[in-house]
């Protein structure tokens, strides 16, 4: 079942030749949108999509073929919205979408700006371009060897659509960050139109610097934490009786040799000595100092 915006209109060739004739296009240039492009594209309803870009929003009609680019194409022209948005946006690709679907007028400016830049070129892949034999044939056939100038600003094109979002299927991810919603242009291209740098662009770009910021204040916080429990640790150790540099096992104390035993029998040997030779110490003897006297005599 074909799945239409909310809110789209039926747009008979006439109209849409009207609109291109509002909007200053040649005749030639009117007629083959309004009875060449249309109806290969979104066969005069507003809010016809195309989508191989989105699988969580409606009238997805899986991948894209290979060679061919996702897409979610909108409206009388087929206006691919995913070039703007990409992969990681299907809410704002969405919005923007209905905003188009309600406007018949703001499509017809969005598709003359396309025109007026690379021909029938964005409708290459249609049947009326191949029926023609291509874009340059396309507008040979017209009488033009390149594009006619259509002259319309940017009024009612898709930088003009920042209207009152509508509601968005529940499967559609959120992207609102910091910086607003991901939708809207903050670095227009002035002459081309489309844009330079988005709100998506910058929400990558604030994204990425504060993970950078992140890690940097993880490592300074994992440095302060070290300094603070060292201390601890050390401490805890030395009350614990344990030394706070190593935990390996000290080797045991040498025991000192007893001498008192020896020290003993010398003394004994000099009281004897002195008996032997007649002193009259005997067994009143109290040694002196002298006999304490360890060192070799003069």
């Amino acid at each position: 079942m074909t799945w239409y915006y909310p809110g789209s209109k039926n747009v008979p060739p006439s109209q849409v030749a009207s609109l291109w004739s509002d909007a200053g296009a040649p005749g030639p240039v009117a007629n083959a949108f309004a009875n060449g492009i249309v109806p290969a594209e979104g066969g005069y309803n507003s809010g016809a999509v195309l989508n191989t870009a989105y699988p969580n929003l409606p009238n997805y009609a899986g991948p894209p073929a290979p060679g061919n680019l996702p897409e979610y194409s909108v409206g009388l022209y087929g206006i691919n919205l995913y070039p703007q948005y990409g992969p990681n946006n299907p809410q704002q690709a969405y919005q923007a979408g209905a905003a188009l679907a309600a406007n018949p007028k703001a499509q017809t400016v969005a598709a003359a700006q396309l025109f007026n830049h690379r021909g029938f070129e964005p409708w290459q892949g249609d049947a009326y371009v191949q029926g023609q034999g291509g874009p340059t044939a396309a507008l040979a056939r017209l009488g033009y060897a390149s594009p006619p100038k259509v002259p319309v600003g940017t009024t009612g094109s898709l930088a003009g659509l920042a209207q009152t979002p509508p509601a968005v299927p529940s499967s559609a991810a959120s992207t609102s960050t910091i910086l607003g919603p991901c939708a809207g242009c903050l670095v227009p291209i002035p002459v081309a139109g489309g844009c330079m740098f988005t709100r998506c662009n910058a929400k990558a770009l604030v994204g990425g610097v504060l993970v950078l910021a992140g890690g940097i204040t993880m490592v300074v916080g994992i440095a302060v934490l070290a300094r603070n429990i060292a201390p601890k640790v050390a401490l805890s150790a030395l009350r614990q009786g344990r030394s706070p540099i190593s935990t390996r096992p000290q080797p045991e104390p040498e025991e000192e040799e007893d001498y008192s035993d020896f020290l003993a029998g010398y003394q004994q040997g000099q009281r004897d000595q002195r008996g032997v030779m007649g002193g009259s110490k005997g067994a009143q003897y109290v040694p002196t100092p002298d006999d304490l006297d360890w060192s070799e005599a003069a």
